[in-house]
């Protein structure tokens, strides 16, 4: 175990620490493991040597900017780190995509206002209940809009479109996603696939179709896994 053992809200040295529905994970290139510590709405921060320290929010639901403790954070699912070492938040109930530098300041990057669904300048995009994130080595944000159906991107404009609804003409319902260094995106879909989709946006499934649980080769596999909901 590297850190954690009993559900609360508490830095410290490995099991000393606690967390509470944690979610996300990324790493940097210094080996520091970042947390999204969702249940308390705070992300979470774990040096190699197993200590804790709570990078941003203060474990109370809200929607607020700021620097370490004063900026709050509802139920973020997604971390990422980005090409400039900051790290990229899908805080999932605010439906805002947020990024934190290395000195724990707190920033919108896009969304806000409300669930919504709109593209456009990052400031006036709309995203609903986003879980997974990730950016690639050029700078542009991808996004795992769960609850649009929709793959997004945030390029270096801070422009925000959707890239696709869905994969092989079937529907997403995108939960998680990484990106390589060739700009090929790998989705989770909740509705029990991987999905892969290329910088020119060719997408194919690359394992199961169903909603299930079985090992085998491609489209044979199945997966299931319960997404995000929210109350409306």
């Amino acid at each position: 175990m590297v850190a954690g053992g009993t559900r609360g809200f508490a830095d410290g040295d490995g099991r000393a620490a606690q967390f509470d529905s944690l979610s996300g994970l990324a790493i940097d290139r210094d080996g520091v493991l970042y947390v999204a510590d969702t249940g308390n709405h705070a992300i979470r921060r774990v040096a190699p040597d197993g200590g804790v320290t709570t990078l941003a929010g203060d474990g109370i639901a809200g929607d607020a900017d700021g620097t370490g403790s004063q900026a709050r954070f509802n139920g973020p699912v997604g971390v990422a780190i980005d090409a400039q070492g900051r790290v990229i938040v899908a805080d999932t109930y605010n439906d805002r995509i947020r990024s934190i530098t290395r000195d724990g300041v707190v920033a919108t990057v896009a969304g806000g206002g409300g669930a919504g669904a709109e593209d456009g300048p990052a400031d006036l995009a709309r995203f609903d209940t986003p879980c997974g994130i990730a950016a690639d080595a050029a700078g542009n944000i991808y996004g795992a809009d769960s609850g649009n159906g929709a793959i997004r991107r945030i390029d270096t404009a801070a422009q925000v479109s959707t890239l696709t609804r869905d994969i092989e003409g079937l529907p997403l319902r995108p939960i998680g996603i990484v990106v390589d260094a060739r700009g090929t995106s790998y989705i989770s879909d909740e509705r029990g696939r991987i999905v892969e989709l290329t910088s020119d946006l060719r997408g194919r499934t690359v394992a199961g179709t169903l909603p299930g649980f079985r090992d085998g080769p491609g489209r044979d596999a199945r997966f299931r896994r319960q997404g995000a909901q929210r109350d409306r």
